[in-house]
């Protein structure tokens, strides 16, 4: 998670925190799906961290579609996933995958594709990887009434 886990505590007192291990980002999303679903947990579904306006319904969309198929993506805007939810830990979806490419959905799709794995896709959403990311968060966070969206994020924007 953070190496800062009394940073967490502060903002999240609730949450519990497990050290990621792995040397990519792929090896870390896998030992964290195995770790949890080998804790009696059935459904498992990991976001990103720069994604602070995804709207709610993503997630609950994501959880039921989980339950009638092996794997959840939430596929974003610039070639990769916000989003990906298991049953099993399957290590396969996340060897050889060019993390931080615009290719990581399209590799991921078809490693599940050859392992037969039933897929659901949930809606396309945006994150926050550069500047363009961060001025379309900052226009969109302007153009929403609801001033509970991402709270935090526009605390610390100034927004």
């Amino acid at each position: 998670m953070n190496e800062n886990p009394e940073f967490i505590q502060k903002i999240a007192p609730d949450f519990k925190t497990i050290k990621q291990t792995g040397k990519d980002l792929g090896e870390r999303m896998y030992q964290i799906f195995w770790w949890v679903l080998h804790h009696k947990v059935h459904h498992v579904i990991i976001i990103g961290t720069d994604i602070p306006t995804l709207p709610t319904e993503n997630l609950q969309i994501a959880f039921e579609q989980l339950s009638y198929h092996d794997v959840v993506l939430g596929p974003s805007l610039d070639g990769g996933y916000y989003l990906i939810g298991l049953k099993k830990p399957h290590q396969e979806i996340f060897i050889n995958i060019d993390w931080g490419s615009n290719q990581v959905l399209n590799q991921t799709v078809c490693k599940i594709n050859k392992m037969r794995l039933k897929a659901a896709f949930i809606p396309r959403w945006y994150d926050v990887d550069d500047q363009d990311g961060l001025n379309r968060l900052i226009k969109d966070l302007k153009g929403k009434r609801d001033k509970s969206i991402a709270r935090w994020t526009r605390k610390y924007l100034g927004i």
